[in-house]
């Protein structure tokens, strides 16, 4: 693998939500000891300084290498947050703010860094301590650098303090930039995740599992949101009834009156999907609430009748759905209850005139 591939995956890794934050911040960690260390030498070399200004980098180095070997050789994780927590904040950085300058050099940009990179990467009460302790034992190496300043190790002259403070504040720049990409990428990943469980959770609670159609529980919520701006006056009432269920639950089986009631959602889908939301409120009992102009609400009934005679037959033959319309603006002065008793009055009416049509005795089925 080339270090450009090697490079893409590691950013890959960094924005990949199915992993764990902590575990991308570790990567990411390692990856700024890495680039710490190479840079660091690199700059002291170049500026001259002494082989013993760079074993901090060194030891830095190591324990960057053992959080590595941790993490991705023997996958254990957590041994890896402490080892690149306490090996790098608590033990190299202090010896490193001592032999490179003290006060005077990048040291406390690299201090802030490391508050930040323990307080994301800790888990529980260990963030809680390993922050507080690592900011005190901050906060008293600089304060021992400023009053006993023949313990600090300086740089050669002005500019290499100089230069030193540069590349760290460049450094921690460039990390803190990914950081606050990372997480904001992090937020954005889990809000989309919990607005789709949302609509999914709502999808479940409203839809019916055997038709398709909206529910009992949806029927009831938009009745609810209807009351709540005022009904329209396009507003139509539509309520039906399977003809015959229980003859085919009884002569062809359940799995027929199963096949009966999808086949009869399906006609309902075709005739009033344009117009409104068809629900199923009961066993055989639909209701539709529907928005259409007087011409369309005149042919309602023959667009039904219409998905019937195209429909395919069932196990006890065509499909037949009793129905009731009633259109709101014939009935304003009525509660949306009534406008509902008026529409299943219509439809009872409607199917009695289909068992007298068959000559079935309803008492006998």
């Amino acid at each position: 693998m080339t270090i450009k591939e090697r490079i893409t995956d590691g950013y890959r890794f960094l924005r990949d939500s199915r992993v764990e934050l902590r575990l991308r911040l570790l990567a990411f960690c390692q990856a700024m000891i890495v680039m710490a260390f190479l840079i660091g030498t690199l700059s002291m070399a170049l500026l001259g300084q002494s082989f013993r200004s760079i074993i901090p980098n060194i030891i830095l180095f190591i324990f960057g290498a053992a959080g590595i070997y941790l993490s991705y050789v023997r996958k254990k994780y957590e041994a890896a947050v402490i080892v690149t927590i306490v090996g790098c904040a608590n033990i190299t950085l202090p010896i490193m703010f001592f032999m490179a300058g003290g006060n005077n050099s990048g040291m406390p940009v690299w201090f802030i860094f490391a508050i930040v990179l323990e307080c994301m990467m800790a888990n529980g009460r260990f963030r809680i301590f390993a922050t507080a302790f690592t900011t005190i034992e901050y906060v008293l190496c600089m304060a021992e650098a400023y009053y006993y300043p023949e313990l600090v190790t300086p740089f050669s002259d002005s500019e290499a303090a100089f230069w030193d403070l540069l590349q760290s504040l460049v450094v921690v720049s460039v990390g803190i930039c990914i950081l606050i990409g990372v997480h904001l990428n992090a937020y954005e990943n889990q809000r989309r995740r919990l607005e789709l469980q949302s609509k999914r959770l709502a999808e479940i609670t409203r839809k019916d599992e055997l038709t398709g159609l909206l529910n009992r529980h949806a029927y009831y919520e938009d009745i609810a949101a209807l009351e709540k701006v005022g009904y329209r006056d396009d507003m139509v009432l539509v309520a039906m009834d399977v003809n015959g269920l229980k003859v085919a639950n009884d002569q062809f089986g359940h799995s027929a009156g199963d096949r009966l009631l999808r086949t009869s959602a399906e006609v309902m889908r075709n005739a009033f999907s344009a117009y409104g939301e068809i629900y199923r409120t009961g066993g055989d009992e639909f209701m539709a609430i529907l928005f259409c102009d007087p011409e369309a609400f005149v042919s309602l009934g023959d667009r039904l009748e219409h998905a019937i005679s195209v429909s395919e037959e069932v196990d006890n033959g065509k499909v037949s759905i009793a129905k009731g319309i009633v259109a709101f603006s014939g009935y304003s002065d009525y509660s949306f209850t009534a406008l509902e008793r008026r529409a299943d009055e219509l439809m009872y009416r409607d199917k009695d005139e289909y068992y007298r049509r068959e000559g079935i005795d309803r008492r006998k089925i």
